[in-house]
């Protein structure tokens, strides 16, 4: 029902009023994502709110950006970007696994991570992502996507993530779950993989802290990754802005090979960029606070 199925169990917020309003929120296929109809690809685009945020144009999204150069140097070839808002590396692996399933894997497959930190938690069907923080949940209560009683249930999922925000042994076990995942279905379908990590606001302050600790305790993941690109700008709710996605699909494209300082450097330089452009959401990201862009 959930894994292995390339199908998105997400709730779904794009006929919510803020999100509503943007087409790269909507599907365009019946499993839930905004890309060509599903079918077998040789290249493969994975994210979250990266691919399917509040961006003015599906035409400035990383991977939509990255597919057209590719065609323009190898030929046509479907574009399938799976990913949709307010998703972890759960439901990432989860369709990258019901991919290569259903329709047999790609030869490439290249990844923008979102925070591992997040839990997936089922509720009548659907998967529901949370955080350390109340802010989405609360949402989602203004939403009428889920009842009081289940509040109470993804709060306590919360309280969880909150209590291990600073746990390094529990960061890097997280991490390790997914990272191991994806090696398993890589070396199984001998896919090429390269990844870097998402750039929304929550992502930029989270690998500036554990970026580090990930890359020196997985050889996997440090060999597959190709550096950390540099925040151009935000959206309004604090995901990737125009320039941003155009940096990422730059960074994955030159599949060079990453220097850790130098990708440290440019994590921590990222979160002041935050801070400069984005005061008030970095702030909040320190807070439980309620104020957020969608409401």
């Amino acid at each position: 029902m959930f894994w292995d199925t390339p199908k998105d169990n997400t709730v779904d917020v794009a006929d919510t009023k803020w999100y509503g309003k943007f087409e790269n929120i909507h599907a365009t296929t019946p499993e839930g994502y905004h890309c060509d109809t599903l079918q077998p690809t040789p290249v493969l685009f994975l994210g979250s709110c990266d691919v399917n945020g509040p961006v003015p144009d599906p035409s400035l999204v990383w991977s939509k950006v990255m597919h057209t150069e590719i065609v323009r140097e190898r030929g046509a070839f479907p574009y399938i970007s799976m990913g949709r808002m307010h998703t972890a590396c759960q439901a990432l692996v989860r369709r990258f696994n019901g991919f290569c399933e259903v329709y047999g894997p790609p030869k490439e497959v290249f990844i923008v991570m979102p925070r591992p930190v997040c839990l997936e938690v089922p509720i009548r069907g659907q998967l529901i992502n949370v955080a350390e923080r109340s802010r989405y949940v609360n949402f989602l209560i203004r939403s009428n996507k889920i009842t009081n009683d289940e509040r109470q249930i993804l709060m306590k999922a919360v309280h969880f993530n909150r209590s291990q925000k600073d746990n390094p042994d529990y960061q890097l076990y997280i991490f390790e779950q997914v990272a191991t995942t994806l090696k398993l279905l890589c070396k199984a379908y001998d896919i090429k993989l390269r990844w870097t990590v998402n750039l929304a606001a929550p992502a930029t302050v989270y690998y500036a802290q554990w970026l580090e600790l990930f890359l020196t305790n997985n050889q996997f993941m440090r060999d597959t990754f190709v550096g950390v690109a540099k925040i151009g700008n935000f959206t309004p709710d604090g995901c990737a802005g125009a320039l941003t996605q155009h940096n990422l699909a730059m960074k994955l494209l030159a599949d060079q090979r990453f220097d850790l300082d130098e990708s440290l450097n440019i994590a921590r330089g990222n979160v002041e960029i935050l801070r400069e452009q984005q005061p008030e959401t970095y702030e909040r990201l320190f807070i439980d606070a309620e104020v957020s862009a969608y409401e």
